[in-house]
């Protein structure tokens, strides 16, 4: 089924942890990521994700991201499907 909810698209380090404290920081604000997709980024010892979040605002979606250490925000947009 499609529902609506924000896709993000992210540059993080490839290394142990760097999803999980993604997930984490996502989850303790409520967050539900239905989708999670990673490849490697352009620059050595990265990693693209593009995952989509429901039950957070763009907005609150942001600021937990940019709280991040390591971690960038590419790409945010709200979908509906």
């Amino acid at each position: 089924a499609r529902r609506p909810g924000i896709r993000l698209t992210i540059t993080q380090p490839d290394r142990a942890g760097a999803v999980a404290r993604l997930t984490s920081a996502i989850a303790k604000d409520g967050g539900f990521m239905s989708v999670f997709l990673g490849y490697p980024g352009d620059e050595p010892n990265t990693w693209n994700s593009i995952c989509k979040v429901r039950n957070l605002s763009t907005d609150k979606l942001k600021k937990i991201i940019n709280e991040l250490v390591d971690t960038n925000l590419l790409d945010i947009r709200e979908t509906t499907w």
